[in-house]
This record gives C-alpha cells, sequence and structure tokens, in this order.
C-alpha cells in the first residue's frame, strides 16, 4: 500500500510521514475499504500544503545529450541549443563542487543512467532516516548569525521553545530521474547525508546553468550533459484561487519573437481546457457592480440601480440580470483550467 501511496503521490514518504498515518488509522481505513489510496494521496497533500512550506511537486524530465557524437537536431544539424549544452557541461565538471563529490562520495567512477535509481536506493538506505525540519523559527534580538562552513549557527545558542516557536515543518526531497522517466522522481533526504549533500549542489549547479535539478543530478552522477533549454515554462493554477493561475517563461535573448509565441501557445493549451473568451467591458462591470451590493439587496432592486448608473445596458428581468452577474462573477474569479498534473 505504501509502493501504492508513493507512485500516486510521485515521491517517497518520508518514515515518519507513514508512522503518521498509521498511527492515525488512515492506513486501516484503507484496508477495510473505508477510504482509497487516491482519497489518501489527497490527505497528504493536504497536510503537507498545511503544515509544510516544502510540499514536493513531480516536474517533468529534462532532455540530456545521448553523447557529442549523436548530439544532432531531427534534421541532423548540429545546433546552437547542443553547442551550449557542451560548453555549460565542460565549464560545469571543472567545478570545484562537483570535483570534490565525484572524487570523495563516487570515487571517481561514475555509474551509468541505469545505475541511478540502485545507487538512489541504496545511498537512501545508508544515509538514514530522512530528516523533518522545523521552518520560520524567530532569531530573537541579542543573538548573533554565524556562519560554521556550510551552515549557520547563533551566538548564543538558540533555544526552540513556545515563546520562539516553529511555524510549519519541511521535508527535504532529491529530485533525480532515469531513463524513460517523464516525470521526475523524488527521495526525501536526511541531514548530513549524501543525497543531502547531493541536493544541495545539484540546486546550485540548476541555478547557476538553467539546468533542472534532475538534470544537475543525472550530470553529476553520471556525467551526462544536460540540454539547456531555451525556454523554461512553468504553470501555476492555485485550487482556491483559479484566477491567480499564471504561466512564467524563462527565455533564451537569443530566440525570436515568433518562436516565444509559438511556446506560450504551446504552454498556454496546457492549462486552457477549451477556447478562451474574454468578458466584454459590459461583463467586467458586471461583475464589479454585483460585487459592491449589500448582502441582503435583492436582485431586483441591483437592477434598478444598475439600469440608472449603466442604461445602455439596460436589463428588464431581475433573473437574466442576477444571473449575468453570477456568471460574470464565475468566469473572473474560476475560470476553467485545467489544473497541473
Amino acid at each position: 500500500m505504501r509502493q501504492q501511496l508513493e507512485k500516486k503521490l510521485g515521491f517517497r514518504l518520508p518514515d515518519q510521514a507513514w508512522k503518521f498515518l498509521i498511527d492515525r488509522l488512515y492506513v486501516a481505513e484503507v484496508e477495510q475499504r473505508e477510504s482509497t489510496i487516491p482519497a489518501l494521496s489527497k490527505e497528504v497533500r493536504e497536510f503537507y500544503r498545511a503544515f509544510g512550506d516544502g510540499f514536493p511537486e513531480r516536474r517533468p524530465t529534462s532532455e540530456m545529450l545521448p553523447s557529442r557524437e549523436k548530439a544532432r537536431d531531427t534534421r541532423g544539424v548540429f545546433t546552437r541549443q547542443q553547442a551550449l549544452s557542451i560548453l555549460l557541461a565542460e565549464e560545469a565538471a571543472s567545478d570545484e563542487s562537483v570535483r570534490d563529490f565525484r572524487s570523495r562520495v563516487l570515487h571517481d567512477a561514475l555509474p551509468s543512467p541505469y545505475e541511478v535509481e540502485k545507487w538512489v536506493r541504496q545511498q537512501a538506505k545508508a544515509d538514514g532516516p530522512a530528516t523533518t525540519w522545523l521552518t520560520g523559527v524567530p532569531v530573537p534580538r541579542g543573538h548573533k548569525i554565524k556562519p560554521a562552513g556550510r551552515f549557520i549557527t547563533t551566538q548564543p545558542p538558540l533555544t526552540i521553545s513556545s515563546k520562539h516557536a516553529a511555524r510549519g515543518l519541511q521535508t527535504r526531497f532529491l529530485e533525480y530521474a532515469v531513463p524513460g522517466d517523464k516525470w521526475s522522481r523524488l527521495v526525501p533526504t536526511a541531514a548530513g547525508g549524501v543525497l543531502e549533500q547531493l541536493r544541495h549542489l545539484s540546486g546550485l549547479l540548476a541555478r547557476q546553468y538553467r539546468w533542472t535539478e534532475a538534470q544537475a543530478v543525472l550530470f553529476v552522477l553520471t556525467g551526462r550533459t544536460p540540454l539547456v533549454a531555451l525556454i523554461n515554462a512553468t504553470t501555476s493554477v492555485p485550487v482556491d484561487t483559479m484566477a491567480s493561475a499564471r504561466i512564467t517563461l524563462i527565455i533564451d535573448p537569443a530566440l525570436s519573437p515568433r518562436e516565444v509565441a509559438s511556446a506560450y501557445r504551446g504552454v498556454r493549451r496546457t492549462i486552457l481546457e477549451g477556447p478562451h473568451r474574454s468578458l466584454s467591458e459590459k461583463h467586467t462591470r458586471l461583475a464589479v457592480f454585483a460585487a459592491g451590493m449589500a448582502e441582503e439587496e435583492t436582485w431586483a432592486k441591483g437592477m434598478a440601480a444598475w439600469n440608472r448608473k449603466y442604461p445602455k445596458w439596460q436589463y428588464g428581468h431581475a433573473t437574466n440580470f442576477g444571473r449575468d452577474c453570477v456568471q460574470a462573477q464565475r468566469r473572473l474569479l474560476r475560470p476553467n483550467y485545467r489544473l497541473a498534473p
């Protein structure tokens, strides 16, 4: 059941989280068919959102160049994108942190991409149980922040108490992929463990070279070259406030406006269920007008006020007026967007 739940979630549950589900009888409810794996998955996601800052979301895997010799596009052309990818990988390979990790952890014997899953599983077992981190701990006045290697300490030491309580919990996840994956895999990490070190290193590389973290992990472990994306596109569709949905594009300046427009159209299709119709000025004003009506005000009274203010858009029936107000607000606040997978 744990494997089924983790497959549905897209990441491995920390042992503490699985024990929590058992202790609170969530697992028993599924065993007794009083609940289901999808329902339990929803409960876990809601728990992470309510109490943790780091809810892991699966992301599509990104391409790696098979080899320099095979680096060609579908037309057999060696492209700027591929050349740039190779040069950036060469630069990253000389990074002191990458060389240190490969020497210290891998003994300079890089596994193949097909051995990554086995290596990650073995390392997760060696690292021990995943760490739960406290977040949002306020540093009281009088404490000085001091760096200690890769970490930060306070002087004097900080005591966690009800007076200086944490605001949430967080589990950190290493993002990686193996050949054939459409979505990245996630494994929780332990403080001080090798996978946590790799997570930190891959995050630095991803930010510096515009790779995904999964690409950076494969690069460090296997030496394969990440294919640099000329456009990185992300979508955010909040469940509770659909109107706050956004598409974010990070664009290589060398791309033409036509290429950017084409990429945007493709991403836009992923969250739009069908053709998008913009609201007319009349319906936009209706939505705002209805929001300003008093709670006890009837549609008939509201219609009369509307007709006085906007005589060119007069209504003759309160039912039609109320219907259009409700629909206008719904289309603005709850558009028919498709949630990200």
